[in-house]
């Protein structure tokens, strides 16, 4: 099974937004769009991701799961990015040592 990591996006809309209608705003799709992705997601996955009410979206305990997962791979993603526009901090290495060995790997 290959999730997508397009279709991650749309579910952690979907899922952090409470509906589909919410979710066209950040997304720019339309809540049928929305609904056949989210849809196609739940059967590649094999369970029900939502419980779906007039008021909105609710996740199901597999949904609860996934979502944590893809707040995962999203974080990793976010990583990626800064690192492809090379906006990644430096990294500070702290080295503890007396004065003649301070002295000597600075010199």
């Amino acid at each position: 099974m290959d999730i997508g990591w397009d279709d991650l996006k749309l579910f952690l809309d979907v899922a952090r937004l409470g509906g589909l209608s919410a979710a066209t705003r950040t997304t720019g799709l339309s809540a049928a769009t929305l609904g056949r992705h989210v849809t196609a997601l739940e059967k590649q996955i094999g369970e029900p991701l939502f419980v779906r009410r007039q008021t909105g979206y609710r996740l199901t305990t597999v949904g609860e799961e996934l979502l944590r997962r893809a707040e995962d791979v999203e974080a990793a993603m976010q990583s990626l990015t800064r690192w492809r526009e090379g906006s990644l901090p430096d990294r500070i290495v702290r080295v503890s040592a007396g004065p003649w060995t301070s002295a000597f790997i600075s010199a």
